[in-house]
């Protein structure tokens, strides 16, 4: 009778064990105001964090990424946030602070925790099932909200009509042009 009770005691012991390693390797979307965000290096969970891509994400959120050596320095508007690999202690505007999880490597692509980049670029997370939504702050010109940036483009056999979603795509695209407003911009060589 011991042996019997010893052996599924054993048995519901392995099955236990075993599930937390498969949420780990569940598939997780990331979208950043609606939009999917692709990158080679999937989405994992490390000590109960979402660890993401730091440049993928990064630059979705509007952010610019500057490497020297270990060191990585991401800016947006007035925020500038320097990061150590393998080091949870990250600089924000001159002010310490700690990560719960220590960047790494995977796959030459370095891993930060999700909920730290966005909440420090002013953007809330949303967690529901595999899927992790991503919201910034919509951009406003003129008391209008943006929702989306239009182009269009006319071919030989009609036009073509694109919309770019994304409220830090939207943002990046109207500073490059407040940036460059009044300058001279030069044709293209080449309209292929």
């Amino acid at each position: 009778m011991k042996r019997i009770f010893s052996g599924i005691f054993l048995v519901f012991l392995l099955l236990i064990t075993s599930l937390p390693t498969y949420a780990a390797t569940t598939n997780i979307q990331i979208k950043v105001d609606g939009v999917v965000i692709p990158s080679d290096v999937k989405p994992e969970i490390r000590n109960n964090r979402t660890m993401v891509p730091l440049r993928v994400i990064s630059e979705n959120l509007g952010a610019n990424v500057v490497w020297s050596d270990t060191e990585v320095t991401l800016t947006k508007k007035n925020m500038k946030v320097i990061l150590n690999l393998h080091s949870n202690t990250v600089m924000k505007n001159g002010k310490t602070s700690l990560l719960d999880v220590k960047p790494y490597i995977k796959n030459k692509r370095t891993m930060v925790p999700l909920r730290f980049l966005t909440e420090t670029f002013g953007c809330k997370v949303n967690y529901r099932n595999s899927t992790v939504s991503v919201d910034c702050e919509a951009l406003v010109i003129d008391g209008v909200k943006v929702k989306a940036l239009q182009e269009e483009y006319h071919m030989t056999m009609g036009g073509v009509v694109q919309q770019i979603n994304g409220n830090a795509y939207n943002e990046t695209i109207y500073n490059i042009f407040v940036e460059n407003k009044g300058n001279k911009v030069e044709a293209p060589a080449n309209y292929s």
